[in-house]
């Protein structure tokens, strides 16, 4: 495998897109060297030479220190006494503490420090790196002038791992190695490499994953691995002394090889292990489900825990029915998200810096509710159950009626689906185009949903019955006096009953489906074996297992094969497109092409069975092994991350968004979320990706990721393919065999949902034309007033009439007032009707006459001389944004722009806005209305459902309307529209964006290829992290119109992708009754919950602190 990479960099660097560029090289060289020898690094500076020289000499006698003292101890003492080797194992330990006693006098005083830093020895250049021995204790122990006693006692803990192993690595291989010294010497040279990180440098390893190393476990990971073989050598020394064929067959060679396995990746890092390891006993042993963080996953994994103790207290001093009551009970609630919910404190909160898409704690009422229903049915099911006579045809009786339901499952699904059968979309059903949205479409979703409603009763009455036959043996065997082979196998017994019982709830579907096959098998056995006995063995063995076992590995087996099948898939159609596109190919391609066809199908083999990625490596179709993730496949979920001014977009689409496809999924128009699953959802230029996660009864945990508005080249080409693909399925003509069934997207169906569309327009021939801004003044200073009177009290206005304007050019402009226009408006003003100024009528409105004028003559900007203005697109597009004209005195300017009249500036800002708006839109329509209430009408409803604002980028500094913080505010509140001025720089045509609600938007859905998604991900993650390969054009990140391979890029996690907004939500198959219906918190926790002047028209006026109105 490692020659196999050389080759392919080697030859693949000359591609009109290479896999790794030429500056690049050097570097990851010196990573492979770093990864191959553990961390041991060559000198490539050359400032102080000899200092380096003298450094990295030292460091390789440090490295070889281990292999030296086994040699001398294995030569010249020739004993294997425990005594020698403890003083052995010592003696590298009293060694290091010499080391880093020096160091530290050595860097006792700050200015030390600096001396180290001029030489080179604290800086870790991934350029430069020098071999230094003592970058560990430095990093631990001198960074700071003061020592930190945190890092001393992790420095203690290392010396005695470090001690722990070397004792255990010469205690185990020098009595099993005598005879081949060569053998002994290749055996300890993985043992340097492992000890080395705990002195040193840390290894570069491919396996590198995106969490932060917070507590140095990586640095423990070869140690890990190397251990558990000596573990497995040491056993097998133990019980087989005069047997060691599979210590010298098997365990040694592997020994020998474990650098190179380390260097290709496929091993996981320590902590990975850990966390791998924990979800896979979780999920597959306890039947649990796959969980959005590790704390949740270790919550269920106690719950589990819990419920195997009560059952194995009940086999002890209670009665079989509380066994199996025990059992079922605890299944149920462990198959429960609330009870996983309630115990980690997930309830929904107000966190300042996150959106939150879980359920409201008013929709849990009616999650409980159900959950307590369900635990009714359960107990109700047990008791008719053992009141009941009749077990064996309640037994017939459960099987059909499973059978019979999950078939209708599926029947009803699979009728409503675009291209059948489903799992090899080859032909598009024609039904689901003669029923879609008729009558019959939705008596196949109420049949769909009613049935499976019922089915995880009739899968737990099934398994159920099948225990009761069973549980008195298993009783027998958990009671036995000692703990032996008999209690150790009703234990485990015990242990896959409660499984069985709680995978029932959790994976419901595939649970179902899991017993049918069983019942099938059952069936097989039954009519074959008796008449032939010496035919399927494998299946008579199988017969005589427990429900739980053959659950079990029904389960396994069926994973495997839809893995090999959704992997083998994947590959054909990246080595198809790699064939016949040949700027994909260098000249030398069929040097790679053996590799790939040899390689890749054992790969897809062996990741299969592992469940774990197959890697693309260098996003060629040459697929490699690589170690196992969890479900989520990142290993920390961006809960919180919300970036890019575009992400309200995506935030006022998700909560009708998974509404729809919560319905869609329960009537069985689109497949369930399971856990990897991966949706696409398109609208306009926006792509949302939903990824499932966990599994409940109550619905499927997801992660919505939104993509970027403004896509690129390659972007440009993907989303391309993304609409002629869906356009085509669902709006083209019918045609029988599906064009796209090579394509790694596949359309599953529409949805609806509330969405603003979005639309750019340019304003050449409007804004420039002289009608357009002749109309302005008139215009505005209708909609100044209207804008005062509808949004203030009559006292709040009133503060402002101190304005500093020369009263000559007041009392010139008031001759314009629009005095029939000020009487419509405060007639309907309910602040003027219920003023409370003591001023009279008649002086109020002279005041407030006044005010109104004065605002219009700073905003625009109107002198001594002149009672007009005549506007150019500029100074339009200027004053929208907020800002004066040059021609406005200082002492009104200075009275302005004071933080005590920002509500003052606020309603002149949106009235221009309000303005420019409607002679726009009556530009492009029509001319403007001269009927005064149709006018009042129309501010009317722009004030209340249109937010009017510029482009973040382009606003005014100290913009009291704040864009960002408004239109985040204002789709969260689901305004109408949203309209937006801006421009690409000073002279530029002035342009439009406009955002308008469209509440049956039609959605397009398509479901990608989960195994193509995990590949090119893992391929990411070993490009950045280990072979630090993050140029813009190399090949793995080109578009790719079948894998869709850049979209997918860009969707993974930051660092590594760009996504705009990344939150987790809640898909829901729970009846609507039970107050689910609402899966999203309708308010945008991370901005301010002050009232905005954009989205709320009403103020009492008082002045915040900060300038803003309370």
């Amino acid at each position: 495998m490692f020659v196999v990479r050389v080759v392919v960099i080697k030859i693949t660097l000359e591609m009109s897109n290479p896999l790794l560029n030429n500056y690049k090289l050097s570097l990851v060289y010196q990573r492979i060297f770093r990864s191959l020898t553990g961390g041991l690094s060559y000198i490539q500076n050359h400032h102080n030479l000899l200092l380096h020289t003298f450094v990295f000499f030292f460091s390789i006698i440090t490295y070889f220190l281990p292999l030296s003292i086994a040699l001398s101890i294995h030569v010249l003492i020739g004993s294997n006494d425990f005594i020698i080797n403890l003083v052995g194992a010592a003696i590298h330990v009293f060694y290091q503490l010499v080391i880093k006693l020096i160091v530290y006098l050595y860097l006792n005083s700050s200015n030390r420090v600096y001396e180290m830093q001029e030489l080179g020895m604290l800086h870790e250049d991934e350029y430069t790196m020098q071999g230094n021995v003592f970058w560990d204790t430095i990093h631990f122990l001198f960074a700071k002038e003061t020592v930190n006693q945190s890092h001393l006692l992790l420095q203690l803990v290392i010396i005695i791992i470090d001690f722990g192993f070397l004792t255990g690595a010469l205690v185990t291989l020098t009595p099993v190695i005598t005879d081949n010294y060569y053998y002994y010497i290749f055996t300890w040279i993985p043992v340097c490499m492992c000890l080395w990180p705990l002195i040193g440098k840390k290894p570069v390893e491919a396996n590198t994953f995106q969490a932060e190393d917070y507590y140095n476990l990586d640095i423990l990971s070869r140690l890990f691995h190397y251990s558990i073989l000596l573990c497995i050598l040491y056993l097998n020394r133990t019980l087989n002394p005069n047997h060691q064929y599979l210590s010298q067959k098997f365990i040694i060679p592997v020994m020998i090889v474990m650098p190179i396995l380390w260097f290709i990746g496929i091993l996981p890092s320590f902590r990975i292990t850990l966390d791998v390891i924990l979800e896979r006993f979780t999920t597959s042993v306890m039947g649990n489900t796959f969980t959005i963080q590790s704390q949740k996953t270790v919550v269920l994994f106690m719950l589990s825990l819990f419920q195997l103790g009560l059952c194995v207290i009940f086999c002890i001093y209670g009665t079989q029915s509380s066994v199996l009551l025990c059992g079922a009970l605890f299944g149920c609630l462990n198959g429960s998200k609330l009870v996983s919910d309630l115990i980690l404190g997930y309830r929904t909160t107000k966190s300042k810096q996150s959106y939150q898409l879980l359920h409201k704690s008013g929709q849990e009422i009616g999650i409980t509710t159900y959950l307590i229903i369900r635990l009714g049915l359960i107990f109700s099911i047990i008791l008719l159950y053992f009141d009941s006579s009749e077990s064996i045809n309640t037994s017939y009786y459960s099987e059909a009626g499973l059978i019979i339901c999950i078939g209708v499952v599926k029947v009803t699904r699979e009728i409503q689906q675009i291209y059948i059968p489903s799992n090899f979309p080859l032909i598009m059903n024609p039904i689901s185009h003669i029923i879609a949205d008729g009558f019959f479409s939705k008596l196949i979703g109420f049949i769909h949903q009613t049935f499976k409603l019922i089915l995880p009763y009739l899968t737990f009455t099934f398994i159920f019955i099948n225990y009761t036959s069973i549980i008195g043996r298993i009783i027998t065997q958990v009671n036995q006096t000692s703990i032996n082979s008999h209690f150790l196998l009703g234990l485990l017994d015990l242990l896959l009953m409660c499984r069985s019982f709680t995978i029932c709830w959790n994976f419901l579907e595939e649970s179902a489906v899991d017993c049918a096959l069983v019942i099938g098998l059952r069936y097989v056995m039954i009519n074959t074996l008796i008449k032939e006995q010496n035919v399927f063995s494998i299946l008579s063995i199988y017969g005589t297992l427990q429900l739980g076992y053959q659950l079990y590995t029904v389960g396994v087996i069926k994973g495997i094969l839809i893995r090999l099948f959704i992997k083998f898939s994947y590959w054909i159609t990246s080595l198809g497109y790699f064939m016949l596109r040949k700027k994909e190919r260098h000249p030398k391609w069929p040097l790679l092409f053996l590799p790939m066809i040899i390689i890749s199908p054992i790969t897809i083999v062996i990741t299969s069975i592992l469940d774990c990625p197959s890697l693309p490596f260098l996003g060629l179709p040459l697929l490699i092994p690589t170690f196992p993730r969890t479900k989520r496949f990142w290993n920390a979920m961006p809960q919180d991350y919300i970036v890019g001014k575009d992400s309200p977009l995506y935030m006022s689409l998700a909560p009708t968004l998974l509404q729809s496809i919560s319905k869609a999924i329960k009537t069985g128009k689109l497949p369930p979320l399971y856990p990897g699953a991966v949706f696409l959802a398109r609208f306009e230029s926006r792509i949302v990706i939903i990824r499932g996660i966990e599994s409940w009864l109550e619905g499927w945990t997801v992660t919505l990721t939104g993509t970027e508005l403004e896509p690129t080249s390659c972007h440009a080409l993907e989303g391309t393919v993304v609409d002629k693909v869906l356009d085509k399925t669902f709006n083209g003509s019918y045609r029988l065999f599906n064009r796209f069934l090579f394509h790694s997207l596949k359309p599953i169906g529409q949805v609806k949902a509330i969405a603003y569309s979005e639309s750019h327009q340019i304003t050449t021939g409007i804004f420039d034309s002289p009608n357009f801004g002749q109309k302005i003044p008139e215009l505005f200073l209708k909609v100044l007033i209207f804008q005062f009177m509808h949004s203030l009290d009559m006292d709040s206005i009133l503060l402002f009439r101190s304005i500093p304007v020369n009263r000559a050019l007041v009392q010139q402009i008031q001759t314009f007032f629009p005095k029939r226009w000020f009487i419509l408006v405060k007639e309907k003003s309910r602040y003027y009707r219920t003023k409370a100024s003591r001023l009279p009528t008649a002086d109020l409105d002279q005041t407030l006459a006044c005010i109104f004028v004065s605002a219009y003559i700073i905003v625009m900007g109107i002198g001594h001389t002149q009672t007009t203005v005549q506007l150019t697109p500029t100074m339009i597009f200027d004053l929208y944004r907020g800002q004066l004209s040059f021609a406005v005195h200082p002492e009104p300017r200075l009275w302005y722009q004071d933080r005590q009249r920002i509500p003052f500036k606020c309603l002149c800002i949106e009235a221009f806005r309000q303005t420019i708006r409607y002679l726009y839109e009556t530009s492009v329509l029509d001319e403007p209305t001269a009927d005064m209430e149709e006018l009042y009408r129309i501010l009317q409803n722009g004030s209340a459902n249109w937010l009017n604002t510029v482009k973040a980028e382009q606003q005014i500094p100290l913009d009291p309307t704040e864009p960002s913080k408004a239109i985040h505010r204002g789709l969260n509140n689901g305004i109408s529209g949203v309209f937006q001025l801006w421009n690409k720089g000073a002279g530029d045509t002035i342009r439009v964006r406009i955002l308008k609600k469209k509440p049956n938007s039609v959605i397009n859905i398509g479901s990608l290829n989960s195994e193509a998604v995990q590949g090119i991900w893992a391929n990411l993650s070993y490009e950045l992290l280990f072979l630090t390969n993050d140029d813009d054009e190399r090949f793995s990140i080109q578009a790719h119109p079948l894998l869709l391979r850049n979209l997918t890029i860009q969707i993974s996690h930051p660092p590594f992708g760009y996504p705009l907004w990344i939150a987790p939500g809640q898909v829901t198959q729970l009846p609507s009754i039970f107050g689910t219906a609402k899966i999203l918190d309708k308010k945008v926790s991370h901005i301010e919950s002050e009232k905005s002047l954009i989205t709320n028209r009403t103020y009492s006026g008082k002045v915040h602190p900060y300038g803003a109105l309370e």
